[in-house]
Formats: structure tokens, C-alpha cells, sequence
């Protein structure tokens, strides 16, 4: 089932939210694909997003992507489908929705792991296919080269190539993956969700930038700490405030409307959380699929779409080189050789660790100053 709405059926959500979680969570809101003008990047978001959170970066990853207008955001693939049932990722997209006057096609993935490399999950449960189907239909319709950024498993990724391998090929322009481990040992967690996705997108040819999640603290990994929420939200607006606020807090739906809460003043709940920190993994993807630059002005760091301030010293915080890994049947990393003469992917490298950390912070920082949002 497929439901089309418009911004102002969004607010009429108010007082009926339950029911409305349980009628679309399994199914694609659909909208019109907004014009992709040539300063537009086509986006596709794939996410472990939920409501309670598991973890909220996922959140503030979802704020870093909506920060930057050049995204067309043609979907988000909300993942671990059956999960999404208890603790719906809906509920946060249609928040964002509403803080930014954009609509969005999202679905629901597959609720199980992958059986085998080919696996396809067309016998997964009915309920689970939106996604996937979401994920196929956006690309077809896409006159560019799209963007595909997976903060997750890589399960709906992988299936959707399985079941039409030449149209993922032909349209994904660079599929950014969040997961994985840059040591010879050790797990890690998005891995753990569908090691065999993992293994087969590794495998698939595709253009892959990876960042690997593990180890932590580490110039070959996409990791940094973020050590203070405060340090982010302070100048940000009150309803993006708010929002953050609603989700760390793990607001129940039916005591606070989730929209609703966008327009209160949630400030004194602030000093909850504001001083907690945060590992913090996707930021460098986002940055990059964007192909926005970092620089430096005054001490204070900014990603700039377009030319910088006067003054502003372009800064190489983290770059991106070739190489080649390899992956057991559990998805455990067995080599990773960056002198490789036959890379598969090219992986993120930063300089100066505590740069990096400073950088992607102050980073944050600028965007969520200036988040577009609709709500004042």
C-alpha cells in the first residue's frame, strides 16, 4: 500500500499518530522526486534509524544530510524491517519532514538476514519488500548518477543488486558504506547485522568509498568523539533543539506529539544531556558524497557547498585512497592492503587524528547553526 500526502496532510497527523506508524511503517511514503537541477546531488539514505533510539548518532546523522540543500533526497531505507514495527524510524523522518518543508520516500527493509551471496530476500515476508522496491524504483527514475550513502547493514543494498544488478551499475554513482573493521581482527556491529550483504557488496564491483567504523581513535577509521551534544546544538535553532531533545529523551509518542514537539521550548531539558558525548562514525561520508570542502577561519572550522568566506584556509583533514579488502564468511576482516594493485574500494585516511575530531565537530557545529528549518 501506498500513500501519497502532502505538507499540510503531515500536520493533520496531530492526535493520531499511533494509528498512523502502524498503517504506513511497512509501507513507501511516496511523493513526486523533486527536480534534479544541475546543482542538485541525488541522494539515497540508508539508515538503522529508530524511535526509542538504539543510537543516536543515526539522529544526528539524519540532521547532517537534511543540513545540506545540494542533497535531492530521493529515499530513506529504514533498516531491520521487523524492528521497525516496536520502534519506528518513521516517526524521526516525518519530524525531519516536518522541520524542513521537504517530502521524502521512505520504506522499511527486509526483516532477515541474507542466506546465501545471491540472495535476492524476495521470500522474505511481503511486508519487508518496500524498500527494496523503493531503493530499484529511484534509481530508475533518476536522470543522474545517484549518491548512496548506508549507515547500517548493507542487507537491502545488497538484495536490490542481486535482483537487478545492470540498473544498480548504470545508476549508482558511489555507494558510501559505514561499516566494517580497519584491523585484521575484532567485530563490528553493522557487519554483525548481515555479514554476508557486507561480503557481497565487497565483492560486487561497484564504486565503494568505505569508512570503516573500527578501531576507535584511529587515522584509518571513520571514527571520532564527539565529547560534549552541546558543543553542536548550542547555536542551532530551537526546533532543531528540540527535536534532538524529543529523541534523547526517548519521548513516548502518545504522552508528546511528536511533531508538536518541534514547537515547544524543550530548553530546560537541555542540561539532561548537553553535557554527554557521543562516538560518532558517518560524518566524513556525508561530507564527502556532498563534495563539500573543509576549511578553517578564526579558529572555527566550516563545510562550505560553493566558494569560501574571505579569509577561510582550506584545510585536508581526511582524505580518501585506494585499497583493497577482503572479508571472511563473517564478514571479519582477513586483508586490507592499501598498496594493492586491484583496489576495491577507496577508504577514508586522516592526517592528524585529534585534527580530524576537532574538525568533524566544529563541522557539525556549522551546519546545525545554519539547519533550514521551516519551524521558527
Amino acid at each position: 500500500m501506498y500513500i501519497n500526502r502532502t505538507r499540510k496532510g503531515a500536520k493533520s497527523l496531530q492526535g493520531i499518530w499511533l494509528p498512523f506508524i502502524i498503517v504506513t511503517i511497512f509501507t513507501a511514503v511516496t511523493c513526486e522526486l523533486s527536480a534534479q537541477s544541475d546543482g542538485t546531488i541525488p541522494l539515497i539514505w540508508c539508515t538503522d534509524l529508530f524511535h526509542p533510539h538504539q543510537d543516536p548518532d543515526d539522529h544526528l546523522d539524519l540532521i547532517t544530510v537534511f543540513s545540506m540543500p545540494e542533497f535531492d533526497v530521493l529515499a530513506i531505507l529504514l533498516d531491520q524491517g521487523a524492528k521497525q514495527t516496536k520502534e519506528p524510524g518513521s516517526l524521526v523522518v516525518e519530524q525531519m519532514m516536518a522541520l524542513t518543508g521537504h517530502r521524502v520516500a521512505y520504506a522499511a527493509g527486509l526483516a532477515d538476514k541474507l542466506k546465501s551471496i545471491d540472495d535476492k530476500g524476495e521470500d522474505q515476508d511481503p511486508a519487508y519488500q518496500s524498500a527494496i522496491e523503493l531503493f530499484l524504483s529511484s534509481l530508475r527514475k533518476s536522470r543522474k548518477p545517484v549518491q548512496v550513502i548506508v549507515a547500517g547493514s548493507l542487507r537491502d543494498v545488497a538484495a536490490a543488486y542481486n535482483r537487478e544488478p545492470e540498473l544498480v551499475r548504470e545508476k549508482v554513482a558511489m555507494l558510501h558504506i559505514n561499516i566494517g573493521n580497519a584491523a585484521l581482527k575484532g567485530k563490528e556491529w553493522n557487519v554483525l547485522l548481515d555479514p554476508i550483504a557486507y561480503r557481497q557488496i565487497l565483492e560486487s564491483g561497484l564504486p565503494i568509498s568505505w569508512y570503516p567504523c573500527n578501531p576507535y581513535y584511529n587515522p584509518k577509521s571513520s571514527h571520532f568523539l564527539l565529547k560534549r551534544y552541546g558543543d553542536v546544538f548550542d547555536q542551532a535553532p530551537i526546533p532543531l533543539q528540540n527535536f534532538f531533545i524529543y529523541a534523547l529523551n526517548r519521548v513516548d509518542p502518545t504522552e508528546i506529539e511528536p511533531i508538536n514537539a518541534l514547537g515547544m521550548d524543550l530548553r530546560p531539558w537541555r542540561q539532561l544531556i548537553w553535557g554527554r558525548e557521543k562516538d560518532m562514525w558517518c560524518t566524513a561520508s556525508i561530507i564527502h558524497a556532498a563534495g563539500r570542502k573543509i576549511y578553517k577561519l578564526d579558529g572555527e572550522w566550516m563545510t562550505i557547498q560553493g566558494p569560501p568566506p574571505e579569509g577561510a584556509v582550506e584545510m585536508e583533514v581526511f582524505t580518501m585512497v585506494p585499497a583493497r579488502i577482503q572479508v571472511d564468511q563473517k564478514g571479519f576482516t582477513k586483508r586490507l592492503d592499501y598498496d594493492a594493485t586491484d583496489p576495491n574500494v577507496v577508504t577514508i585516511q586522516s592526517k592528524d587524528y585529534q585534527q580530524y575530531t576537532e574538525a568533524m565537530t566544529g563541522c557539525l557545529k556549522y551546519l546545525f547553526k545554519h539547519f533550514p528549518s521551516e519551524i521558527k
